[in-house]
């Protein structure tokens, strides 16, 4: 971001522009591992699957799948990263998309969980969409999917 001068931004806007440059250089940075997590949670009648963690030098990518009991457009997933450490993880969605009764995406997460921790992933919900023609609105859906898994060991 050396095109941006710090002093021409408020505080609060910069720290979001270091957030959002962090997850863009994290699709490049080198593989470190990749973590099988093949856990689903049923809640407010949709499953939510975590399939697996690519771990990479400047974070991670989450890789989930969702299937609502109903026909219906989910949306973004809400969602927070936490460690027993308490390290602070930032996500932004990588991409994803679907329709009908599966879902699916990819969450980008900045920083990179160290290999010899747990990870808890609490998804909140889904964003839903909004009444853009020709589809119709469809609300969020709220629930609490919760997920544990280890950081793995990086490869040799």
């Amino acid at each position: 971001m050396d095109f941006i001068d710090p002093k021409d931004v408020p505080p609060e806007a910069w720290e979001q522009l270091r957030n959002f440059k962090a997850h863009m250089d994290l699709e490049t940075s080198r593989l470190v591992r990749v973590i099988a997590i093949g856990h689903e949670v049923d809640v407010a009648d949709v499953r939510v699957e975590l399939i697996a963690l690519e771990v990479r030098d400047a974070g991670a990518i989450l890789y989930w799948k969702a299937y609502p009991a109903l026909e219906r457009m989910l949306g973004d997933i809400k969602v927070t990263i936490s460690d027993e450490r308490g390290t602070e993880y930032t996500t932004f969605p990588a991409g994803g998309g679907g329709g009908g009764r599966e879902w699916k995406g990819e969450l980008s997460i900045t920083p990179a969980p160290p290999p010899d921790v747990r990870v808890h992933v609490q998804i909140l919900g889904f964003a839903g969409f909004g009444g853009a023609f020709p589809m119709p609105v469809q609300t969020p859906v709220e629930g609490n999917w919760e997920f544990d898994f280890g950081g793995g060991e990086p490869r040799a």
